[in-house]
C-alpha cells in the first residue's frame, strides 16, 4: 500500500529525460537479428576464435584484432537474439572476421574485400533487412581494425546505395572531421595540416564510423575457475567480459 495521500508507483521500468526534461521511459530491450548466409558472411565463430587460446584453466590470450568475432559470438548467444528479421531493431553483418583461428590483418582484410562475393553489388542485394532508414541504421557492420582498413570494401567506405550509407560502422577509430577518405592521405600529416587549414569531407567517405576500444588482452572464464564461488559457478559459461550482452 502506498502512504497515506501519496499515489502508488505505476511501475518500476528505468526511465530517462526526454529532451524536453519531462519523463520518458527508455525504448524496449533490442532485438538482434544476425545474417548468416552462404558465401557472405563469415561462419560463427568458436570460443577460442573469439577469445583466443587457453593460457590456463580459466584465462584465454585473445588477439587485439578480435572484437568482431567477440561481438559475433557474444550476440549469437544474447537472449535478445531473435530468428525472424522482422522482430529485430538491430540487425549485425558478420563479415572480414577470417575463417582461420587468426582474425583478418589488414592485408588479409584488404584481399578478402578485392574478393566479387563481396563487393557492393554482391553485398547489398543479401541484406534482405535493409528496407527503410529506420532499419539501414540499425544494420551494424564491425572489423577488428582502423576504420580505413578495408577501404577496398565500398560496402564500407563509400557505399553508393542511400540506405547502405546509413548503417552503422564499427572500428578501433573513426575518421576526423573534413578527412576526405584518401589511402595516401597518412592521418599523421592530415592532423597537421588539419589544424592549419581545415580541409572539406570531399565525397564523405566511411559514414557512421564509431570507434570502439581495443578488447582486453586476456579474458577470464568464471566457469573454468576452480576458486569461483558458488554464485560464480552458477552464472553463464561465458568470459566476464562476455556477458555485456548476454
Amino acid at each position: 500500500m502506498a502512504p497515506a495521500g501519496k499515489a502508488a508507483p505505476r511501475s518500476l521500468e528505468p526511465v530517462g529525460w526526454s529532451t524536453r526534461h519531462s519523463m520518458a521511459r527508455w525504448p524496449a530491450a533490442p532485438r538482434v537479428y544476425v545474417y548468416n548466409i552462404a558465401n557472405f558472411t563469415d561462419p560463427p565463430p568458436t570460443f577460442a576464435h573469439a577469445f583466443g587460446a587457453q593460457l590456463d584453466a580459466a584465462l584465454y590470450d585473445t588477439p587485439q584484432h578480435t572484437m568482431a568475432r567477440m561481438l559475433h559470438w557474444r550476440l549469437m548467444r544474447s537472449r535478445h537474439r531473435v530468428s525472424d528479421a522482422a522482430q529485430a531493431n538491430i540487425f549485425f553483418v558478420p563479415l572480414l572476421e577470417g575463417h582461420g583461428a587468426k582474425p583478418l590483418d589488414g592485408d588479409a582484410m584488404r584481399k578478402e574485400c578485392r574478393r566479387q562475393n563481396l563487393s557492393e553489388a554482391a553485398v547489398r542485394p543479401r541484406l534482405h533487412a535493409l528496407r527503410s532508414p529506420a532499419a539501414a541504421c540499425g544494420h551494424v557492420f564491425a572489423v577488428g581494425k582502423q576504420f580505413d582498413t578495408p577501404a577496398p570494401c565500398t560496402w564500407w567506405s563509400n557505399p553508393r546505395d542511400p540506405l547502405l550509407r546509413q548503417a552503422t560502422r564499427l572500428a578501433y577509430s573513426h575518421p576526423l572531421t573534413g578527412w576526405h577518405g584518401s589511402r595516401e592521405d597518412e592521418l599523421a600529416g592530415y592532423v597537421k595540416r588539419f589544424l592549419a587549414e581545415p580541409e572539406r569531407l570531399g565525397e564523405n567517405h566511411y559514414p557512421h564510423v564509431f570507434s570502439l576500444p581495443y578488447p582486453s588482452s586476456v579474458h577470464w572464464s568464471t566457469s573454468l575457475d576452480p576458486s569461483a564461488t558458488a554464485s560464480r559457478r552458477s552464472a553463464r559459461a561465458c568470459p566476464t567480459e562476455a556477458r555485456a550482452l548476454l
